[in-house]
């Protein structure tokens, strides 16, 4: 519920801000020297929240607890921003819907 919560927060921010959205995933993109490193100071911060959301769903049971917290928040960042370029590009028109079924996806894969 509380990642629920913060992506309608996360689409309401970048509906506002879309103009800026590109320009600064083009620039993140770009910087070949940026490490997968979640502790790195040239991270956008955006993985220390999806890391806060998914330790504490493993603490009280809702999310599984085989896979380490820190390579659950790389995939979920990056579903995320997959997510987020959908919209960008004009292949989703609600971002909110899509946050919805990236979210779905996350949690629940290609299970039947």
């Amino acid at each position: 519920a509380q990642l629920r919560g913060f992506l309608e927060m996360s689409a309401d921010w970048s509906i506002r801000n879309r103009q800026h959205l590109v320009p600064y995933l083009h620039l993140r993109m770009s910087e070949t020297s940026v490490p997968y490193d979640l502790n790195s100071p040239n991270r956008s911060g955006m993985e220390q929240v999806f890391l806060g959301f998914i330790r504490n769903g493993q603490e009280s049971g809702e999310f599984r607890s085989d896979i380490e917290s820190t390579v659950a928040t790389h995939y979920l960042e990056f579903l995320y921003l997959g997510a987020l370029m959908r919209w960008l590009s004009g292949m989703a028109t609600d971002l909110h819907e899509e946050f919805d079924t990236m979210l779905e996806f996350g949690l629940r894969g290609l299970q039947a």
